[in-house]
C-alpha cells in the first residue's frame, strides 16, 4: 500500500509547503532633533523604539522555524514515497517528524512570548498619545495604536491557528503508522490539515499586511512629530 493517491489529491497536505516568515517591526535608523519636540514626543517615541528592541526574540526564532519546516516537509515526503513497503522505517520517520512537531511548537512558544512582551509594553503608550497637544497629531497617534492593536490580535489567532495545525500534523504522523488505517480516513485527515493551514496563511499574510502598514504610518508620525528628517 502506497500513499500517492493521498498526494495526488488536493496536492497533498499544506504543511509540506509551509514556510512562514513573519516580517517585524522595523528599527528606523533616526536622527532625533532634541530640544524640537515635547516630552510627551519623547516619550512615545521612546516607548515605541523599545517594542522594537522587544520584539528581537520574535525575528530570531523565525530562521530556526523556517529550518524545522522545511525538514519536516522532507520527512513528509519520504514517508508518502515510502508507503507500507517498510513499516518499521515508516514509524521511524513518523517518530522523527513529530519530534520536530514538538520543536515547532516550543519555538512558536517562545515567539509568542516575545511578542506578548512588547505588546504589554505598546499600551503603556495610549496614555502618552492622549497627552498629545496638537489634534492632528493625536489622531494621527490613535490611529496608529489601533493598527497595531489590531496586529497584536491577529497575530494571537495566528498563535492558536498554527498551534492547532501542529497539533494536526502530529496526529496524522500517528495515523500514518497505522497499517490499518484506511485512505479515506487519511485522506479526511489531509483535508482537516489543509483547512487549517489555509487559515494559517491567511492571517500571515494579515499579520504582515498589518505590519508594514504600522511601519510606514510610524515613521510618518515621527516626520510630522519633528522626531526624524523630513
Amino acid at each position: 500500500m502506497c500513499f500517492d493517491e493521498i498526494c495526488i489529491k488536493n496536492g497533498g497536505p499544506i504543511l509540506t509547503n509551509l514556510n512562514l516568515k513573519l516580517p517585524v517591526i522595523l528599527l528606523f535608523v533616526i536622527v532625533i532633533l532634541f530640544g524640537c519636540f515635547s516630552r510627551t514626543e519623547e516619550k512615545i517615541y521612546k516607548k515605541l523604539e523599545e517594542v522594537v528592541k522587544l520584539e528581537e526574540e520574535f525575528k530570531n526564532v523565525q530562521k530556526p522555524l523556517n529550518k524545522l519546516e522545511k525538514k519536516e516537509k522532507r520527512l513528509y515526503e519520504q514517508i508518502v514515497d515510502l508507503g507500507y513497503k517498510e513499516h518499521d522505517k515508516l514509524i521511524e520517520l513518523a517518530d522523527e517528524a513529530i519530534e520536530i512537531s514538538n520543536q515547532r511548537q516550543e519555538h512558536l512558544n517562545e515567539e509568542r512570548k516575545s511578542i506578548v512582551t512588547a505588546s504589554e509594553k505598546f499600551e503603556s503608550v495610549k496614555k502618552q498619545i492622549d497627552k498629545l497637544e496638537s489634534q492632528e497629531l493625536k489622531k494621527d497617534g490613535l490611529e496608529l495604536y489601533a493598527i497595531m492593536e489590531k496586529r497584536y490580535k491577529v497575530y494571537h489567532q495566528l498563535f492558536v491557528q498554527y498551534s492547532k495545525a501542529i497539533q494536526k500534523d502530529k496526529n496524522l504522523y500517528e495515523a500514518f503508522k497505522d497499517k490499518n488505517m484506511r485512505l479515506e480516513n487519511l485522506q479526511e485527515k489531509i483535508d482537516d490539515l489543509n483547512r487549517v493551514y489555509k487559515q494559517v496563511y491567511l492571517l500571515n499574510d494579515q499579520f504582515n499586511d498589518l505590519t508594514k502598514k504600522y511601519n510606514e504610518k510610524k515613521l510618518a508620525f515621527y516626520r510630522k512629530a519633528g522626531l526624524i528628517k523630513k
